[in-house]
This record gives C-alpha cells, sequence and structure tokens, in this order.
C-alpha cells in the first residue's frame, strides 16, 4: 500500500507548482473520460520534455532505502531515482 507519493522536478525538489497539478489532472481525467488517447499524450509530453536541457549525468543518483524504524507496522521504503522515457510505439 502506498501512503506518501511524492513527485520531484529534476532538481530533487517537491513538485508543488498548483498550474502543474491542474494540468494533469485535466489530461488524467481526459484519459480516464476516453477523451484523450494516453499514447498521444505521452507522445506529445515526451516531445515537450526532449526539447529541456538533460541534467547531467551524476546530477540524480539513483537510490533505494529500507526504513523499519519510523512505523511499527510497515516498511517505508524511499526509492530516489531519475525518470527514463521510453520510445511509444
Amino acid at each position: 500500500m502506498i501512503r506518501a507519493f511524492q513527485v520531484s522536478d529534476g532538481r530533487g525538489a517537491a513538485l508543488q507548482d498548483e498550474a502543474i497539478w491542474h494540468r494533469f489532472g485535466q489530461d488524467l481525467r481526459g484519459v480516464i473520460l476516453g477523451q484523450v488517447s494516453a499514447r498521444e499524450l505521452i507522445k506529445r509530453l515526451r516531445r515537450d520534455l526532449l526539447a529541456k536541457p538533460v541534467p547531467a549525468a551524476g546530477e540524480i543518483q539513483t537510490r533505494v532505502e529500507f526504513d523499519n524504524l519510523v512505523s511499527d507496522r510497515y516498511t517505508v521504503i524511499d526509492i530516489r531515482a531519475h525518470d527514463r522515457l521510453d520510445s511509444c510505439t
């Protein structure tokens, strides 16, 4: 069960821009209602992302941490990794 999920920007800071979350909500609603093709949405967003500068290698290191001390009932897993885009064929 996922109790908390954080989306971070390319620098590792929590993504808190309301405009981005509003756009995400609209896109998700459109996909769920069948008004927008998920494949086409991903292709469009992928083009937008690829137009932006890519962080230099090593700026974001993949890290997985397990913590059994912060909860008596659950294991907390913290995963930090750079997003990877795959081809949309």
